[in-house]
Parts: C-alpha cells; sequence; structure tokens
C-alpha cells in the first residue's frame, strides 16, 4: 500500500442551520452535531477535525476559511422542524475540486432521530471508504438504544460542561443524574458525571483536591461497567491512576482510550499529558501534533501542554516558544516551575530566578495560604504532586534549587530554619496535596 493511500481522510463537520424558532429544539440540534463528530472520529482512517475549530467556520462558502481547517471533505447540513417532523438536509463535499459527493434529505420524528444519525454516519463512512484500499474499522463505534428524554439531558449536560465554570458544572451534574433516573444504564451519563468532576480535579481546585478526583474516577469505572469502550472514561481512569502512581493501569487505560478513539483532539492532550509522566515524551510530542492539526484554531492552553512536552524531549527553545504564548489565567500553579527550567537549561538565570518567584507567589495564594512563603516547602510540593514515574528533565533544575538553599541557610546560619527543613522530609501533608517521606 503506498504512503498515500495510507494517509488518513481529514474531515470536518460544520454547525449544521436550524431553520426553527423553537427555542427547545436547539440543544438536540446543536448536540446532534457534537454527537456526528465524535462518532465520525471513532473510526481508523478518519481524521476529524474538533468542534472547537470548526464551530468557529461560519462561512463555508469562502475558501480562504475553509482552507484553514486543511481538511479533504466537508460535511455540512441544516434541520428544518415541521409539526410532528424534524427534516435533515446533509452535504458531503469534497474539498479539492469543490465537487459534491453525497446529498441526501431525511424526515423523521424526534423520537427517531438517534436512529437517522446512524444512518448518517453508516453512509458517510461508506462513501469514504471507497477512497481509501483499506477498512475503516471502529473499535468501539457502536449505537445503543437509549431513552430520548436521558439523551436530551445528556446532550444539555455536555454543552454546559464546555462552559468551563464551577456554576456550569454543577447545573451539568443536575442534568447527567437526570438522565440517570430515565435511564439507569446511560454509560455517557455516568461518563459526563465523571468529567464534570474531572474538569475541578484537572483546574487544580486544591481545597476539593481529594473529592473531585475520586468523583472523576468511582463514575469512570460506573461509565465502563456499562460501556467498557468509553474513551473518555478510560483517559479519566488513567490519569487518576496515574497520581495514585499505579503506572501499569495508567498506562493501560490511556493506550486502550487512544485505540478506541485516535482522533478525538482533546482527548488526545489528556493521554498526551498522562503519557509524559509515564516515560513517554515523545510520543507525547506526536499526539500533541497530531491534537494541533484536528483542532488549528484551538485556545492558547495547548500550548502550555505543548511546551512540557518539548521540555521532557529536550527541544527547550521550542518549549520557550510556546510556553511564552501562554496566559498565566490559563495554565496550572506550578506551570513557571517549568518555565524557570527552561530557563535554567538555556543558561539564563535571570528570566529563571523571575519564573521561580512567580511559583512561589502561586504557591503561596493557591495553596499555602496562611504562611509566608517558604522555597522549600513549595519545592517539595510541586516535586510530590508530579508524578513522573522516571526521570524529569526538571531534576537538574531542582539540584540547582535545593543546593542554593542549602548555602543560604548554612550561609546564614538560622538554625530554626535548619530544623524546619529536616523536618520536612517528614511531612505528610501540604495543603491538600500528598508529600511522600
Amino acid at each position: 500500500m503506498s504512503e498515500q493511500l495510507k494517509k488518513e481522510i481529514r474531515v470536518a463537520v460544520l454547525p449544521f442551520h436550524i431553520f426553527s424558532s423553537e427555542e427547545e429544539l436547539s440543544p438536540l440540534i446543536l448536540g446532534f452535531t457534537d454527537d456526528l463528530i465524535a462518532n465520525l472520529s471513532k473510526f481508523i482512517g478518519l481524521s476529524v477535525i474538533s468542534q472547537l475549530s470548526s464551530y468557529k467556520i461560519k462561512n463555508s462558502a469562502s475558501d480562504e476559511i475553509t482552507g484553514m481547517l486543511g481538511v479533504d471533505y466537508l460535511i455540512t447540513g441544516s434541520f428544518r422542524k415541521s409539526v410532528e417532523s424534524v427534516r435533515i438536509n446533509i452535504q458531503l463535499n469534497r474539498m479539492t475540486d469543490k465537487s459534491v459527493i453525497f446529498t441526501k434529505q431525511y424526515n423523521d420524528s424526534l423520537d427517531n432521530i438517534l436512529q437517522t444519525q446512524d444512518t448518517i454516519i453508516v453512509q458517510i463512512v461508506s462513501i469514504l471508504q471507497k477512497q481509501i484500499d483499506y477498512d475503516i474499522l471502529s473499535f468501539s463505534y457502536q449505537k445503543k438504544k437509549v431513552e430520548l428524554a436521558a439523551y436530551e439531558n445528556w446532550l444539555l449536560g455536555m454543552s454546559y460542561l464546555k462552559k468551563g465554570s464551577l456554576r456550569y458544572d454543577l447545573k451539568a451534574r443536575n442534568c447527567f443524574e437526570e438522565a440517570l433516573k430515565i435511564d439507569p444504564y446511560f454509560a455517557r451519563a455516568y461518563s459526563g458525571l465523571s468529567l464534570s468532576y474531572f474538569n475541578e480535579w484537572s483546574c487544580q481546585l486544591w481545597d476539593r483536591w481529594d473529592v473531585n478526583k475520586k468523583g472523576a474516577h468511582n463514575y469512570a469505572l460506573k461509565a465502563l461497567e456499562y460501556d467498557e469502550n468509553d474513551y473518555i472514561s478510560l483517559t479519566v481512569l488513567g490519569r487518576t491512576y496515574l497520581y495514585s502512581e499505579e503506572f501499569e493501569k495508567a498506562e493501560h487505560y490511556v493506550r486502550k482510550s487512544l485505540r478506541m478513539n485516535p482522533n478525538d483532539a482533546d482527548n488526545l492532550i489528556q493521554v498526551a499529558f498522562t503519557l509524559m509522566y509515564l516515560g513517554f515524551a515523545n510520543e507525547s510530542v506526536k499526539l500533541y501534533e497530531k491534537a494541533n492539526e484536528l483542532n488549528p484554531l484551538h485556545q492558547d492552553d495547548y500550548f502550555g501542554y505543548g511546551s512540557n512536552f518539548y521540555f521532557e524531549t529536550g527541544q527547550f527553545e521550542k518549549s520557550l516558544h510556546l510556553g511564552k504564548t501562554v496566559s498565566s489565567r490559563n495554565t496550572w500553579v506550578d506551570f513557571p516551575v517549568y518555565m524557570a527550567g527552561i530557563y535554567f537549561h538555556l543558561g539564563d538565570y535571570e528570566n529563571m530566578e523571575v519564573q521561580w518567584r512567580l511559583f512561589l507567589e502561586r504557591f503561596k495564594s493557591h495553596i499555602n495560604k496562611d504562611s509566608a512563603i517558604n522555597e522549600r516547602e513549595a519545592l517539595v510540593w510541586h516535586k510530590n504532586i508530579n508524578p513522573y514515574k522516571k526521570n524529569t528533565n526538571l531534576k537538574e533544575f531542582w539540584n540547582y534549587i535545593e543546593k542554593k538553599l542549602v548555602q543560604f541557610l548554612f550561609s546564614n546560619k538560622a538554625p530554626k530554619q535548619k530544623k524546619k527543613l529536616q523536618g520536612l522530609n517528614k511531612m505528610e501533608k501540604c495543603g491538600n496535596c500528598r508529600i511522600r517521606e
């Protein structure tokens, strides 16, 4: 098979036009398109552009704008609601010659909209199948029957999660719980609950660290009871096992998630983040670069992850370039430590010190709120909260800071501080985070 034929087909689904004045229809229709993207992304051989990028394209007729997505095929559509049915128009366009290779109209009731979606997916995949010479398989694509009301609650919950705030996380949970009242075996509702806790945990809300980690973990396990191939829950489990230092389980779950869906950009970032800690930094870089291709119009939080991945592969200049583009509001508490580590390896000690001081300020404001800044305590916290299985390029920087702290303490003959330094090695808690002895 030639390399050209092996290349994945890249597809984007633009937001469907909605010809309806009924507000209650909007969540279902918007969710329909999201679900279409998520399910198409599960097929091997198809790279589906993230909705975070495709939803920014408002004019499909603009070659310049659609060209930003770099796709081979573009899917567009519309919804129109009548008294008793919904009319769905869908069109598949080939971008190389701007030709329409598939168009069809579907008329169905809202009760049958999930079956209609399944039909659309199968027909589109069948057409794209002819463009490559190997099977477009899927490890996890399967449509299970679910009550429409439960599905609508799930869609609404997912729309709340995308807003990214505590208030909307709570609203999302209410929706997922309502879905489970209707259908107690609805795996995606449990997955949604897991995500609502995972969002808060991964955003490092330190006063709820343990609660959110436990919620993310337990609901992910519950989701997998009813759908063992739910790739989002697999990733969440991988991440929670990572922070529990159960490294073999962590790797097992994220790699299975990757097999279940190799084309969800946001999921690739989370998988890459876990693999970085497990010692697979080169693989993390490859997944990051693929995520960038699948979500070319992403937010700048991608750059923070990318900076870490390049740092661990020793590409310090590239790591610095990405790190400098990230807003401090969109990074985790100890991101400045990575920036300080970059400057250390590049020999720029002045900027290294600036970033280290920035971390100490953030440590005091987010972690150790009631005490004065203690550099040793901050360093110990940082080293223990990051669950590296193997060595990290931060190690030399850590040693440098530790040596500097020891020299300072002994040169200033501060017996009380020296005693506190020795005692820190026996601490069990620092803020809300476990410290290893």
